[in-house]
C-alpha cells in the first residue's frame, strides 16, 4: 500500500513540474533560445518518465490480474 502512495506522489510531482514548465513557456518567461531548449528538454524528459511509470503500473496490473 505504501508503494502506491509513493508512486502517486511522484506522479503528482512530475505532473506539477510539467505544468510549471509549460506555463513558463507559454507566458513568455524565456529570454534565450538555450533556456527555451532546456525547458523543452525538461518537459520531454518528465513526460518520458511519466509514461514509463504508467507502463510499469500497467504491466504490474496485468501480472497481478
Amino acid at each position: 500500500m505504501e508503494d502506491i502512495i509513493v508512486i502517486n506522489r511522484i506522479q503528482r510531482f512530475i505532473k506539477d513540474s510539467i505544468e510549471r514548465s509549460q506555463e513558463t513557456l507559454l507566458s513568455g518567461g524565456i529570454d534565450s533560445m538555450e533556456k527555451y531548449q532546456y525547458i523543452v528538454g525538461q518537459v520531454r524528459s518528465l513526460q518520458n518518465i511519466q509514461q514509463e511509470i504508467s507502463n510499469l503500473l500497467d504491466n504490474k496490473e496485468q501480472n497481478d490480474g
